[in-house]
């Protein structure tokens, strides 16, 4: 289990796109953005979890009542984002009544972290060691919070539970080992048909846990065998849609719409990895389409309030120029963040988590004129600056556009 990096000067804003404020903003602008910024920081005493609420209280105005918080984090390997993270999110859970834990990471696999955060069997490390397409969650920052998270719900006095749940397509193993035990349920004949033809292109029972096995895997398929795990998760989800009723008697309701969604996630995460292969042609879901459903479908389950752990870049409110993001050429991409928000509108608060400088071997402190260098000047080690308000007050300033928020 891995030791995070440190960070020094850690800043909490509500704005998880807003660096294009540095690049169009002026000297006049940034001392004027320093200005306000220094008579409306709240600090944050501290980032370790476990260390009361009182200094957060300036978040839980900002927050109010809307349905959805995003907490990014400006790289997945820091230990003060983590442990921020997890202090933000007992907060949002203990004083605001949120008890939905999203998490950028797969759907399928983090059915089995909920299992054990509601008081199943499993041990949280290896389940966190085996969590598949994102190694960086395997740390002990990440194991506290879980850790949490089952503590909490078994406290008797905690009759709203927090479920975790996983909102990546990154990793399709365990939703067709998944779909298999459902089918051999509701479906035994499809299921060993599914379970023949899945055979044949080892994608079934694998200790596949990785991205980057599972790209090395397509890249070594043929294109007819790529065309056939296609074919075939099409071929389920007809028969998923057609047999829904039939399904639904031999199961539930709830479980049959889960299989369902973990199918979806399947069939996003096939198109992402066949679209990764030299040469591939043909529209195809995106990893960011993925994530979008997904997190819609949590929205339509239920009304609870729910709370979404991701990097900065995930959770941005403008689309952003990238390139090698599963596009062959660099292009402008909208990530959920964008589409989500357009959505939800107010009913959507973004927290983005920066930093100054790190204990990194490949990281000096910010440049003159990044934001994060622009933000150390503000004054408090750790701190909260609420941009929304900046932006509602004066958009000459910040240069916020605006679908940035």
């Amino acid at each position: 289990m891995k030791i995070q990096n440190i960070l020094y000067v850690v800043m909490i804003i509500t704005c998880a796109s807003c660096s294009a404020w540095c690049q169009e903003s002026d000297g006049s602008d940034t001392a004027a953005f320093i200005k306000w910024a220094k008579d409306n920081v709240s600090e944050i005493v501290t980032v370790e979890p476990g260390s009361g609420f009182d200094d957060l209280r300036p978040l839980q105005k900002a927050i109010g009542d809307v349905r959805l918080v995003f907490i990014g984090e400006a790289r997945h390997d820091a230990h003060e984002h983590f442990t921020c993270k997890h202090r933000l999110v007992a907060f949002l859970v203990e004083e605001m009544g949120f008890t939905v834990f999203a998490m950028e990471e797969s759907l399928p696999y983090g059915d089995r972290i909920n299992t054990y955060v509601l008081g199943g069997e499993g041990d949280p490390e290896t389940l966190l060691n085996n969590m598949g397409n994102w190694y960086i969650w395997d740390t002990k920052e990440v194991l506290a919070l879980i850790r949490w998270m089952r503590t909490y719900n078994t406290d008797p006095a905690h009759d709203k539970k927090v479920e975790f749940y996983g909102i990546d397509v990154t990793d399709p193993v365990p939703a067709f080992e998944n779909i298999h035990v459902y089918l051999g349920k509701v479906d035994p004949g499809l299921a060993d048909y599914f379970k023949t033809e899945m055979d044949k292109v080892d994608l079934l029972n694998t200790h596949i846990r990785s991205e980057f096995q599972m790209i090395g895997k397509y890249q070594r398929y043929s294109d007819e065998e790529t065309k056939h795990i296609g074919e075939l998760l099409s071929k389920i989800s007809d028969d998923f849609n057609r047999k829904r009723s039939t399904y639904i008697g031999k199961s539930s309701e709830n479980e049959y719409e889960w299989m369902l969604q973990q199918l979806k996630t399947a069939l996003a995460a096939h198109d992402v990895f066949r679209m990764g292969r030299p040469g591939a042609e043909g529209t195809a879901l995106t990893r960011e389409d993925g994530m979008t459903n997904n997190i819609r479908w949590l929205l339509q389950r239920d009304n609870r309030r729910i709370v979404l752990w991701a990097h900065n870049m995930h959770i941005a409110r403008s689309s952003i120029y990238l390139s090698g993001y599963g596009q062959r050429e660099p292009e402008e991409v909208e990530l959920f963040g964008t589409r989500i928000g357009r959505e939800l509108g107010d009913d959507l608060y973004s927290i983005g988590l920066l930093f100054y400088q790190a204990l990194y071997k490949d990281l000096g402190a910010a440049e003159d004129g990044m934001l994060g260098a622009v933000l150390s000047k503000v004054g408090p080690p750790v701190f909260f600056l609420d941009l929304k308000q900046l932006a509602k007050k004066n958009r000459r300033i910040t240069g916020l556009t605006e679908n940035t928020e």
